[in-house]
């Protein structure tokens, strides 16, 4: 049974040549090309399909023509064809064109003709709910607050409300009173009619300009909305951030300042004469959703549409400043009283000055502020930050907040996400995304949208409309082990580590009171740790199939864009995660002792261990939480448990191999950054190491490298070297596998030594006297076996760290093209002096230079940072044809990087397509490609050759098992 089977050494025939899988034997008319997606109006179809050799094309740009694809000009087709309005919104347009008619089949029977209009109008009503969703966030936060508001002044509500809202709606009603009075301070400072105008751009402003610049901006939109952008924006900074100092104060009121002229558009959109126009076209549409829907389309028509960071961080300050002066909580006093609030919470918050009830304690009654701004040391500077009151984030704990709080707009979709078209026309229904990430240079932006990003966009588009669901199983289970306490596998605990008790010598001995001062700043940073965990999990997409809208960094390495429940996310988050569609059962087990940690065993192997724990797997699928919890000894204990219960569920089915399932099967790379840089130069030798060639069992590069570690380290100790010596039977594939998965990714030799201190903490068999030899010792010797085991790879890096070198030396930046056709320009730029202060009245804060473009770029980062990120444009590129030949063999696919996702069904046919791509992608010569465009793009330098190419015969890869696992 292809249950019980494990996967054949040798994966079926050769595919060195023709198509890697027959299209599916179905009628033409039933088959759905991703050419003929949907847009949100009809179904578009083309009568041709991209040729295999038009999957790939060389880094020399010349391969297919630069004019858009027939998917790309179909969806954009879509967008127009039912609109006569030229500057009418895509998705008014699409919603007009709903009510006007749906989609009639005239051939189809009655019957069929009623099913499409109920399908029809399904995913109509899902599209009014996901845009609600992207543009209602604020306006149901204000009802909610004022709601809650209201509430706890009525004897006995407040008992029932949720704590943290309290704490919210507490803050609410005094920060609003704040920011009115600023508002009317501001507009007896200018006149009505200097407020009302749009603000007047120039170079230098004088104070009275500036204020009455910032007063226009601030007396437009109403108090109540002001306040609650600020209390969200300032609790999302705050509890996203790792630091337990809290939030840098620069990047928070940034951020607040964001969003307000986020608002801001809105609200001046909202007074033009483009809403009546929409209203009448469509009733759909709120307000609130037309001014998000026209201020993406418009930006370009108002020349104050982008504030910049200096205004952003003058209004947010203002704004904090208003929330530090208001927002007050409850001291924590005994521990009867503490006792008292957990089980009344409303009696420990206050937004203002109270009367208080006859039984509450003075003690209780004493106000402290909610917030903090204080300095602290950030990377060796002292910077000013923002921290929250342990008791509001002791509160915030026991409700789910981030669902208010953390109510990032860039959640999942309800609704297939519209596909990329441009580099910011994609992704969600209003809410404004762009289709690459932070970080990336403006020079490259301007690059893509004269590029043919064709198969880029399609790649993407295909990533974005895999449909998922929550696996319901799963999270009774999680929420259960919650509210039990956590603290088993990755979900943290409820309780916070204790506090350190100082010792008795603590103020009389200086190295007892430092020592215990370090210890107690760990606990610290732990206690703030696990409580930014808490918001880990989101319960908004359950018993709803929803998408996963992506987009890029600059090197094409694709992410799905909401932030926090995603397949890109711990093991707790892959554990909930099943795609929407199911298929009949396959590779199961071997999966499931993958994701055990028992991986580096043969297939068959790994499928008798699992049979060898049946009734463990049994127990854990029956009683994860009160049986023998065999499944929390698993590397990926969630996931070990989603498949535990996937497999016992098939079983008990009675027919285990048509048993319909939804579990994605992950297959993963063996170190596949050296696994590139192997194909690169060549490299047999290397390439054995990390199963680019055919093996009876599966090769582990990390213990490869230790081998010849510990042999260094043998030898040394023999010869007398005391730190080999006192470091003989401590070193095993643990201590330096970071370091040299790390090491294709250009880490230092500091951060190296750094990552082998750590793994030697772990283990504690290291003094701490003997640490910083031992780490110093083993870095030196872990790059050395490196460089013995991946001679090929090392002259590579050098190779392009030398390039790069040539290029910045010249003042610029390193460019390139992937084999996708995306063009890549390194964003690094020096900082230096180019940095504006801006004055707030509770700090200076300074910004970098906006157009870093214009900066000198930073030689250093331009030479260290290339051989990793051109390995990363493979991989990305690797993935993104693993997509598109996947899609056409018929399969639901989904990655994480060099993880590849598919049905268990289809793992063998996945296989196939990962194989053939990487080969086709290495058969390029993508070093002279490179080293070609270098040449026409710097034609004032001269280039060291490439270095010589080895004997690896990459046909050899189709027949590796262990290749991808």
């Amino acid at each position: 049974m292809s249950l019980l089977r494990a996967r054949q050494p040798i994966l079926g025939r050769s595919l060195t040549s023709g198509p890697i899988l027959p299209r599916a034997s179905l009628p033409s008319s039933t088959i759905l090309r991703h050419d003929q997606l949907r847009s949100s109006t009809r179904l578009f179809t083309s009568s041709s399909a991209s040729s295999p050799s038009s999957i790939l094309f060389p880094l020399s740009r010349t391969g297919p023509s630069s004019s858009r694809s027939s998917t790309t000009a179909n969806f954009a087709r879509a967008k127009h064809s039912t609109s006569t309005q030229p500057k009418e919104p895509v998705f008014i347009a699409s919603l007009q064109s709903h009510k006007e008619s749906a989609p009639v089949t005239k051939s189809a029977s009655q019957t069929e003709l009623e099913k499409q209009q109920r399908e029809w109008e399904a995913k109509r009503e899902l599209e009014n709910l996901e845009y609600e969703w992207e543009t209602k966030s604020v306006e149901k936060a204000v009802e909610r607050y004022k709601k809650i508001s209201k509430s706890l002044k009525q004897l006995g509500l407040a008992f029932e409300l949720l704590q943290g809202n309290q704490i919210l709606g507490h803050w609410f009603e005094p920060l609003c009173a704040a920011i009115r009075a600023e508002q009317n301070a501001a507009l007896l400072k200018t006149s009505a009619a200097d407020a009302a105008a749009s603000p007047t751009k120039g170079k230098k402003k004088t104070q009275k300009a500036e204020d009455r610049e910032l007063s226009a901006y601030l007396v437009t939109i109403p108090p109540e909305k002001l306040a609650v952008i600020t209390i969200h924006e300032t609790m999302c900074e705050i509890l996203k951030s790792h630091h337990p100092e809290g939030a840098p104060f620069a990047a928070l009121v940034v951020a607040v300042g964001r969003a307000v002229e986020y608002e801001y558009n809105c609200e001046r959109l909202a007074k033009e004469g483009w809403k009546p126009q929409l209203r009448n076209r469509s009733a759909t549409p709120t307000k609130q959703q037309i001014c998000s829907l026209i201020r993406t389309q418009s930006r370009a028509q108002f020349e104050d549409a982008s504030w910049g960071a200096a205004l952003h961080a003058k209004i947010g300050s203002l704004l904090v400043q208003q929330l530090l002066g208001t927002a007050t909580i409850a001291r924590k006093a005994e521990e009867a009283d503490v006792a008292a609030a957990q089980s009344s919470p409303a009696r420990l918050l206050s937004g203002a000055p109270r009367k208080r009830p006859a039984f509450v304690t003075k003690e209780e009654a004493l106000l402290e502020p909610a917030f903090n701004h204080h300095q602290a040391m950030l990377r060796g500077k002292l910077t000013g930050f923002l921290g929250c009151h342990e008791q509001v984030l002791a509160l915030m704990e026991h409700e789910e907040v981030q669902r208010g709080v953390m109510q990032a707009r860039y959640m999942p979709m309800l609704v297939e996400p519209q596909p990329w078209v441009a580099p910011n026309q994609g992704g969600y229904l209003v809410a404004r995304t762009q289709v690459l990430r932070a970080k990336g240079s403006r020079m490259q932006t301007e690059v893509l949208r004269s590029a043919s990003m064709d198969k880029v966009y399609e790649c993407l588009n295909l990533l974005s409309s895999t449909p998922w669901r929550i696996n319901n199983r799963m999270h009774e289970v999680i929420c259960e082990a919650w509210d039990n306490g956590g603290g088993i596998a990755d979900l943290p605990s409820r309780t916070n580590l204790p506090e350190l008790e100082p010792p008795a010598d603590y103020y009389s001995d200086l190295e007892v009171k430092q020592k215990f001062d370090r210890e107690r700043k760990k606990a610290k940073i732990a206690n703030y740790n696990l409580h930014s965990l808490r918001c880990d999990v989101a319960k908004e997409c359950q018993d709803r199939t929803f998408y996963y809208p992506h987009n890029m960094d600059f090197r094409g390495r694709t992410y799905p864009i909401p932030p926090h429940l995603n397949h890109l996310g711990q093991d707790l988050c892959r554990g909930l995660l099943t795609f929407a569609e199911g298929k009949p059962l396959g590779e199961l087990k071997v999966h499931l002792a993958n994701v055990f940690g028992n991986d580096k065993i043969t297939f068959e192997d790994r499928v008798r261990f699992v049979e060898n724990n049946m009734e463990h797997i049994m127990d854990s699928a029956s009683n994860p939480l009160g049986g023998q919890r065999w499944w929390l000894k698993a590397d990926k204990p969630w996931q070990c448990l989603a498949a535990s219960i996937e497999l016992i569920n098939a079983y008990n089915s009675g027919q285990p191999e048509t048993y319909v399932s939804t579990l994605p099967i992950h297959q993963d790379g063996s170190c596949n950054g050296l696994q590139h840089y192997a194909a690169l130069g060549g490299d047999e030798m290397g390439a054995r190491q990390v199963n680019l060639l055919p093996s009876e069992r599966p090769q582990d590069v990390y213990s490869g490298v230790v081998e010849l570690v510990v042999r260094r380290l043998e030898d040394d100790a023999a010869n007398g070297v005391e730190i080999a010596q006192r470091l003989l039977g401590k070193v095993d594939r643990k201590v330096i596998k970071q370091t040299v998965m790390t090491s294709v990714y250009g880490v230092t030799f500091i951060g190296a030594r750094q990552q082998i201190e750590n793994a030697l903490k772990d283990k504690g068999k290291v003094s701490d006297d003997d640490m910083f030899l031992a780490s110093r010792y083993l870095a030196t010797s872990t790059f050395s076996s490196i460089k013995e085991m991946f001679s090929g790879a090392r002259e590579i890096m050098t190779w392009l760290s030398d390039c790069a070198t040539l290029i910045a030396k010249q003042g610029k930046p390193v460019t390139w093209v992937t084999p996708m056709g995306l063009p890549v320009v390194q964003p690094y730029r020096t900082k230096g002096k180019q940095t504006q202060t801006v004055v707030t009245a509770l700090q200076n804060v300074m910004l970098v230079k906006e157009e870093n473009d214009s900066l000198p770029v930073n030689t250093r980062k331009q030479r260290t940072a290339f051989p990793p990120n051109y390995v990363h444009s493979l991989d990305s590129t690797h993935m993104m044809l693993t997509a598109l030949q996947c899609h056409e063999a018929g399969l639901t696919y989904a990655s994480v990087h060099d993880s590849y996702w598919t049905h268990a069904s289809s793992v063998d046919t996945m296989n196939h397509i990962l194989r053939r791509t990487f080969v086709d992608l290495h058969s390029q010569p993508l070093l002279d490609d490179l080293l070609a465009h270098f040449k026409r793009t710097y034609p004032g330098i001269e280039f060291p050759p490439v270095p010589p190419k080895g004997d690896l015969d990459l046909k050899e890869i189709i027949n590796s098992p262990y290749f991808f696992q």
